[in-house]
């Protein structure tokens, strides 16, 4: 249940939330859940073309600026997440995987920008 105006925490969020009990509580299989679901959302809602995350693909197929904060947020922290548990080799290659979205996003959204140096939101 959300509090006030704001909406139940984005999918990224609940993402880093099971790779932070990952790591509290010393779990391979809840690190991996969490950096396995930011993946899937990731690729969900990833435009290729443009190297940026769209709002929701059928519905609203505009990208989002807050959307696009959110999901790189959320992947950092399961990043942070594995690194903190000390299991980052056994994740190697996702994390590498994840490394390149982040990059790509971030690097599109500043290409993404408008005259006045904003994104629409």
């Amino acid at each position: 249940m959300s509090a006030g105006p704001y909406p139940t925490p984005p999918p990224s969020s609940r993402a880093h939330l099971t790779a932070d009990l990952g790591s509290d509580v010393s779990s391979d299989d809840l690190l991996r859940l969490g950096i396995d679901q930011w993946q899937l959302e990731s690729s969900a809602l990833l435009d290729p073309s443009t190297g940026l995350y769209r709002h929701i693909n059928d519905f609203d197929p505009y990208f989002w600026a807050t959307g696009n904060g959110w999901m790189l947020h959320g992947g950092l922290r399961v990043l942070a997440s594995i690194e903190q548990a000390g299991r980052a080799d056994a994740f190697k290659t996702q994390i590498d995987d994840v490394r390149t979205t982040l990059g790509t996003v971030f690097t599109a959204l500043f290409a993404q920008l408008d005259v006045s140096h904003t994104h629409r939101d």
